[in-house]
């Protein structure tokens, strides 16, 4: 169950699913070498929230055990409502959660979303941060509990926050979000991996 994949190479591991129903944003492994760069345009609403299923997002299919789920997004610093870019896990477009760096303008803060049974809520409400040319996301799933860390260096992790949720996670992976005013949002993730804890 344990996946890493560093974006290397200039086409998809076909385990990838890429969804994007408003059909307007952008995927690729070559505009920023040895990164999955995913853009989403300006004046669209891209948001996984209540009643809506539009963000753009990169997963993968996994079964529901134990794990470490961890990226690296690399520059492209968000300050505008409600730009966000992290870590989703999936189990249907009724149920899932993201955890990611977000903001309402300004320095972003880490948090986690979830949206059960059609309805989002915060999960965790973490600390602002500065984003600097490196910025790690790690979730960790024991059973029904989720922890969310994050790190400038990948050796140094800081604790946001965890919660308790029964979920089962069909897929996972990454996601971007330009929700409210809509600004062009952009990530580059420099890796991908998931660490089975069984």
């Amino acid at each position: 169950q344990s996946f890493r994949d560093d974006f290397s190479t200039t086409t998809f591991d076909s385990s990838w699913f890429f969804t994007d129903l408003l059909k307007n944003s952008q995927y690729s492994l070559s505009l920023n070498p040895d990164h999955l760069q995913i853009k989403v345009p300006a004046g669209s609403s891209h948001d996984c929230w209540t009643n809506l299923n539009n963000c753009a997002r990169m997963l993968r299919n996994v079964n529901n055990i134990d794990a470490v789920y961890e990226t690296k997004i690399d520059g492209q610093s968000i300050s505008i409502n409600a730009q966000t870019y992290g870590i989703m896990l999936y189990q249907d477009s009724n149920n899932y959660i993201r955890f990611e760096y977000w903001t309402a303008g300004g320095n972003p803060i880490v948090a986690a979303w979830k949206v059960i049974n059609g309805i989002g809520s915060n999960a965790i409400w973490g600390p602002k941060v500065t984003l600097s040319n490196s910025n790690y996301l790690r979730v960790t799933k024991t059973g029904s509990n989720f922890k969310l860390e994050y790190s400038k260096d990948g050796v140094n992790w800081n604790n946001a926050g965890q919660f308790t949720q029964q979920i089962t996670i069909n897929r996972a992976g990454l996601v971007v979000i330009n929700a409210a005013t809509n600004p062009a949002t952009t990530a580059n993730f420099d890796y991908y991996s998931v660490t089975s804890l069984g």
